[in-house]
């Protein structure tokens, strides 16, 4: 037999779930299904194993750039150099990462890594101790990792090492590794932000927020 207490425990759990089901969320589940009908609708092979694999391993990268934007977005922050800082690395990666040896792919691994923590260095010292905002300041590295990108390849060009590309789109059964790492890495961010202290606390105070992050 229920108790009061029961009942009283459960209203808190019940409003999350409404809250849960008004909010956006539920128009992006139904964007998402409309797509699938749509897609299914025009091609029979759309919901085929094959081409779910190979759009959920397209769509990882994006997964990936989303979940940064999406903590990026949490703090009241935006960046627009996402989009040209793939574009650079994956211009360096043209040069670097063409032979199959490992030491080739490692090393181009971790140029582009660099390039990246780089350029998130630059950002976040241009604004948090230079007080750029971070539209302006996001927008001209956007521009520089632009022109960087064109200056290197001025033209479509360039092949990436096959051994590289099979690692990247290596499947586990039906699904692409690289998707299970991005749903792993969602999960894991979605675990360590739940706490108000890690994140939200971001969007009260920026100085409270440096303190947090020089602290450890």
């Amino acid at each position: 037999m229920a108790t009061l207490a029961d009942a009283h425990s459960a209203r808190p759990r019940a409003g999350r779930w409404v809250r849960y089901l008004r909010g956006d969320v539920v128009i992006a589940y139904l964007l998402l299904v409309a797509c699938l009908v749509a897609g299914w609708l025009s091609s029979p092979y759309f919901l085929t194993g094959r081409n779910i694999a190979d759009l959920l391993a397209q769509a990882a990268t994006l997964g990936m750039v989303g979940i940064g934007e999406t903590l990026v977005i949490l703090i009241g922050g935006i960046d627009l150099s996402v989009g040209s800082l793939i574009s650079l690395t994956t211009t360096v990666a043209s040069y670097v990462i063409v032979s199959d040896a490992t030491v080739n792919i490692l090393v181009g691994a971790a140029l582009c890594l660099v390039i990246g923590a780089a350029s998130g260095l630059i950002n976040g010292l241009g604004i948090a101790f230079l007080r750029i905002p971070d539209f302006m300041m996001t927008l001209a590295m956007m521009a520089a990792l632009q022109g960087a990108a064109l200056f290197l390849r001025p033209a479509p060009d360039g092949l990436i090492s096959n051994t590289f590309s099979n690692a990247l789109t290596a499947q586990i059964g039906p699904l692409p590794v690289l998707a299970l790492v991005v749903l792993f890495v969602a999960i894991a961010t979605q675990a360590y932000c739940a706490s108000p202290r890690l994140v939200y606390i971001c969007m009260r105070s920026a100085r409270t927020a440096r303190a947090r992050v020089w602290r450890g």
